[in-house]
């Protein structure tokens, strides 16, 4: 292979760039001006319409703590700089070997756009809700196995109506996605409290009933024993917790 000019003067330049690059990411693992980062394991969702919109008021009341979001799967907290994790599951769920505490409980409720409503009209009991289209949720498993969200199950259980009835139009696997489907029209999305109060508020959706149904899901905030005790850890735990108890978390 004959090396050009060109390619020894380009070669300088990548090494230049990578020498950089690498300077700042190791700048940015140690945080900013002095700040502690900690990784924070997420459920992409979750981050998009709870977390991220409240960080703001986060980072004013504690300017030196960083967080870095991941929403990948996670299994282990080993990173030395202090890892913690926001999971949905069960109220009652434990956690073997890492601290955990209960921070979001959740209620589930029907959604869709006004222009829907209008065309098909108010539903006055739960029963009339089954006249809209319907959007699941159903995820596609490695092994091919569908797996669908209990939310609709859950919800026609407690109000003794048959799955059969349901008119679905639509399945996705995310709940952003049942959303965003939802706001364009597409059909009745059921949605979470922790998942949609803006739309509700500039009335993109409309609740197709008053009643918000308890659910026995929520979130709770993990980390490896002994960190709850970090005072960075402590922060972003109280933090949660306040914002778990705003008003404005749940969908009026």
């Amino acid at each position: 292979m004959i090396v050009t000019q060109a390619g020894i003067e380009l070669l300088s330049i990548v090494r230049q760039f990578l020498k950089d690059f690498a300077a700042l990411a190791t700048r940015f693992e140690r945080g900013v001006q002095g700040s502690t980062l900690i990784e924070l394991f997420v459920h992409d969702s979750f981050a998009n319409t709870w977390l991220i919109p409240r960080l703001p008021a986060f980072y004013a009341a504690h300017p030196d703590i960083r967080i870095q979001l991941n929403t990948d799967d996670f299994s282990r907290f080993d990173n030395a700089s202090g890892q913690a994790a926001i999971r949905l599951q069960t109220q009652e769920a434990t956690w073997p070997g890492f601290y955990s505490e209960f921070i979001l409980p959740e209620r589930i409720f029907p959604v869709c756009s006004p222009t829907l409503i209008d065309r098909i009209g108010v539903p006055e009991t739960p029963a009339d809700v089954l006249n809209f289209p319907i959007i699941l949720r159903a995820r596609s498993m490695a092994n091919g196995e569908q797996i669908s969200t209990p939310s609709w199950d859950y919800w026609l259980q407690k109000n003794a109506l048959a799955p059969s009835s349901l008119n679905c139009v639509l399945v996705v696997p995310h709940s952003n996605m049942a959303v965003s489907a939802a706001i364009r029209g597409l059909g009745v999305a059921m949605a979470r409290t922790s998942h949609i109060s803006d739309e509700i508020r500039t009335g993109a959706l409309q609740k197709l009933l008053t009643e918000e149904m308890e659910n026995d899901t929520g979130y709770h905030f993990l980390c490896s024993p002994g960190k709850q005790n970090s005072p960075e850890i402590r922060a972003i735990l109280e933090w949660l917790k306040t914002e778990s108890r705003d008003p404005h978390t749940l969908t009026k």
